[in-house]
């Protein structure tokens, strides 16, 4: 009775006692009684193991067991797919679950969002990345595994769920009650997010050059592709990059679809099977996109139905194909439904050819030296290195950030995991991350650049050109230098403003016990720095100087020496190298700043510069068309910290030290003036008062030596706060005038005093406040850098190259 019962099972899961399909037709003589002797065998095994094996197994277990002993000896592509696993596999292969769409992590112990998904649920009732889900239906989520959390997210659509979250930099947590919906995983994505949320297609608008990323192949690929290829041609699409870096694959009939918009005749791909017949796909004109170069990005994670997409384009010469080799699967699955369809076989039953008949799929035996995968084509065999992998995920997750607009000064970070399948890496269900946990240490290197995609763009350019004359000259990467007070910086940057090697020497060591700059010293000292800094910049960029094509300088505004040597060091590269020599405006440097980190353009705008030589409010029409609006007429606001930094004995660099000092002070210990704020001065600065007065709150008028006095701490603590509010409403309150008189709505602040976290809150306040758009330059690009000078790529598309009469305009701005 056991064993008959094992049969009904066997037979139940959709195990069949009958001769395989297609042995009589291969003309072999069937033994039915051998394929039941060893059915036999099958089931007896599976008795005793139920009846007499030490430990209690279910027979499902047995049998699951018995199945998968079964598949370890077919392709690593064939699998079972248990009852447990249907849902997902469904998930998995559909992209699409009921859920409230939210990607997850753990981070330091807590349940963290990663990311909405744009239009879901979640995504309208305003959870952001970075929110602590606190609990689900009550129940903590402390200890919970992502599994787990999963589990209890997901749900049949219109049924709801109650959360318990905690938005980043808020106390309280919220309750928040969600209906889930059918949630559709996004696979085509492109470079960047507008404002709206909604991806941004466009690479460079310049030159009209589109970029799209495919993640998988679902059923919704082919058509979310197209939509998107719609609106770049209604944008003036020129040339398309199509990213397919770590896409596992997906559905054939996505990949033979997509094959299809590109070519207008041809065989797209054909597969062939032990029992099936051979299948060949062929392109149809009607719906093709033709008539711009195409490039495509694979990498070693890139299989499947990306194979069949790449090559195809390939071979018909629609595209280049850039990147490394790909993953080398050729092979095509069939899932067969067992048990009604609760359960299923994933069994490899066909192979496939591109369309010059080269092989794909890579053998278990394959070396290197065989035929398999896609190759790039040659000259575009760019292989990354472990480190560059890691960076170009945590590059490209950045800027698929979601951005939340409904709190003040919050950006929401989002996370876009790069989606998997069971070839090159385990599957994903949209929901949670791949990785796991994201801790702080995965922090993107700015001067990460992505070798493959600059090699793409390069070929399209280079394509949209024509063939180039002797004369033409393609600028790729720039060397900018900066020496205009007491940092010596330079940096190599390319066209797509990627930093690919930055450094800065500081001379903060040497001025300190001046408590301000020597003029004399820091020349000095740039001479000395000066090539050493080039150097490592170059070593970081990965060349050599006969690479670079192009020097930028900056030559205004400054301290003459500190100008001088800066210009003869780039004027002297741009003869030895014979490269074009660029200019650059320190002061507009430090605005563009803004938009070397921004997502979308800054201009126009008001720009405040702020820094240790300079404070002034400009109008910003675009990167190169900057006009006075006020400017300080005495010390600058840097100045003024160093100043009173040095009257309290707090050392030197004053801003840092102020700042510092500032934390444990009262803001409103002490009433200091605000100059030129009550309508005369107009949007000028003026910051000597402020010191003087800050003197005498130390000590009356008179010969006072400072080093002498003794302060309390809490003194000391109270007028350092009470100095930086007010220069930070000084500062604030001409910013919001200079935007109402200019009748602009974004302000862009740079210079090492926007690095002042009181001022940044502050401005951030008043931008909501009024509705503004706030930029202002992270705290690495605040203080005197080269990277900043990436302007220069500005005045290169101008036109605006120098001769090597360039001079130096040295002198802070001053009314």
């Amino acid at each position: 009775m056991a064993r008959h019962a094992l049969f009904a099972l066997l037979l139940g899961l959709g195990v069949t006692l009958a001769m395989p399909a297609g042995v009589a037709d291969q003309g072999v003589a069937p033994n039915n009684d051998e394929y039941y002797e060893l059915y036999k065998v099958l089931v007896d095994t599976i008795d005793q193991v139920d009846r007499n094996y030490v430990q209690n197994l279910s027979r499902r277990e047995i049998v699951d067991a018995a199945i998968q002993g079964i598949l370890e000896k077919l392709d690593p592509y064939s699998s079972y797919i248990s009852p447990e696993e249907m849902t997902r596999f469904r998930d998995d292969v559909e992209h699409k679950f009921g859920g409230i769409g939210i990607q997850i992590s753990m981070e330091n112990g807590r349940l963290v969002v990663l990311s909405p998904l744009v239009g879901s649920p979640a995504y309208r009732a305003g959870l952001r990345a970075g929110d602590h889900i606190v609990s689900i239906e009550g129940e903590s989520t402390e200890g919970i595994t992502i599994d787990d959390a999963v589990k209890q997210l997901k749900g049949d659509a219109g049924t709801d769920v109650t959360l318990s979250v905690r938005h980043s930099g808020s106390s309280d947590p919220e309750e928040v009650t969600l209906t889930r919906e059918v949630v559709a995983v996004e696979t085509v994505l492109g470079d960047s997010r507008k404002p709206s949320d909604d991806w941004d297609w466009m690479l460079d608008r310049e030159s009209g050059m589109g970029y799209i990323r495919l993640t998988a192949f679902s059923r919704e690929t082919a058509s979310d592709l197209r939509r998107a290829l719609n609106e770049l041609e209604d944008e003036g699409l020129n040339g398309l990059i199509i990213d397919l870096r770590f896409n596992p694959g997906g559905l054939l009939t996505s990949a033979i679809e997509i094959c299809d918009m590109f070519i207008e005749e041809g065989r797209i791909v054909s597969t062939q099977g032990r029992n099936t017949p051979e299948r060949t796909w062929e392109a149809k004109s009607p719906g093709t996109y033709s008539g711009f170069p195409m490039a495509i990005l694979v990498n070693r994670y890139s299989a499947s139905a990306s194979e069949i997409l790449s090559a195809c384009l390939q071979d018909h010469d629609r595209a280049i194909v850039v990147g490394e080799r790909t993953w080398g699967k050729g092979s095509v699955q069939n899932v067969v439904e067992l048990e009604g369809g609760t359960s299923a076989l994933k069994l490899t039953t066909a192979s496939y050819q591109r369309p010059s008949g080269h092989n794909i799929h890579r053998f278990p035996d394959a070396t290197e030296d065989d035929e398999w995968g896609v190759m790039p084509n040659d000259d575009y065999l760019i292989k990354f290195s472990p480190e560059e992998m890691r960076q170009l995920v945590l590059t490209r997750r950045d800027r698929d950030i979601v951005v939340y607009h409904g709190e003040e000064g919050e950006e929401a970070v989002a996370e876009e995991e790069e989606s998997s399948d069971t070839e090159p890496s385990d599957t994903d269900d949209g929901e949670d991350s791949e990785d796991g946990e994201v801790t702080e240490e995965e922090e993107v290197d700015i001067t990460f650049v992505d070798r493959q995609l600059e090699a793409a763009v390069e070929y399209i350019r280079s394509q949209l050109a024509g063939e180039a004359s002797d004369d033409d000259f393609v600028i790729r990467r720039i060397l900018t230098i900066e020496s205009t007070c007491d940092e010596t910086a330079a940096a190599v940057i390319n066209e797509r403003l990627e930093v690919l090697g930055a450094t800065v020497a500081t001379q903060h060591e040497l001025h300190e016990r001046f408590t301000g700059v020597v003029p004399e010293i820091a020349s000095r000292a740039h001479v000395e720095r000066i090539l050493p800094v080039i150097d490592e910049s170059l070593r970081q960029a990965g060349i050599t100087l006969a690479e670079i094509d192009a020097v930028a300088v900056a030559n205004t505004p400054g301290l003459a020496g500190s100008l001088l040597v800066g210009l003869s060091a780039a004027k002297a590269l741009s003869v030895a190298l014979d490269v074009p020599l660029l200019a650059i405006n320190h002061l507009q440097a430090h605005i563009y700043a803004c938009q070397m980190s921004a997502s979308e353009n800054v201009f126009p705008c008001v720009g405040l510069i702020v820094s240790g030589g300079h404070t002034s409010l400009y109008r910003c029409d675009d990167p190169l068309d900057f006009t006075l609006l006020g400017a300080t007429i005495d010390d600058a606001a840097g100045e003024a910290f160093d100043k009173v930094a040095s009257m309290l004995g707090l050392g030197y660099p004053g801003g840092p030290a102020i700042e510092k000092a500032a934390q444990a002070g009262d803001p409103k210990a002490y009433r200091l003036p605000r100059a030129m704020l009550n309508g005369e001065g107009g949007l000028d600065f003026s910051f000597s008062g402020l010191k003087t007065a800050v003197r005498y709150k130390i000590a009356p008028p008179g010969n006072v030596e400072f080093n002498q006095l003794s302060l309390e701490a809490n003194e000391v603590a109270n007028l350092a706060a009470s100095f930086q509010e007010a220069v930070v409403d000084v500062l604030a309150r001409k910013a919001k005038k200079a935007l109402k008189e200019s009748k602009l709505t974004t302000l862009c602040v740079g210079g090492g005093v926007a690095a002042n976290a009181a001022l940044r809150q502050r401005l951030t306040s008043d931008a909501k406040a009024a509705g503004h758009t706030l930029h202002i330059a992270p705290p690495s690009l605040c203080t005197d850098n080269a990277v900043m000078g990436a302007i220069a790529i500005e005045r290169l598309k101008g036109g605006m190259t120098e001769s090597l009469e360039l001079d130096i305009v040295p002198g802070p701005v001053r009314r």
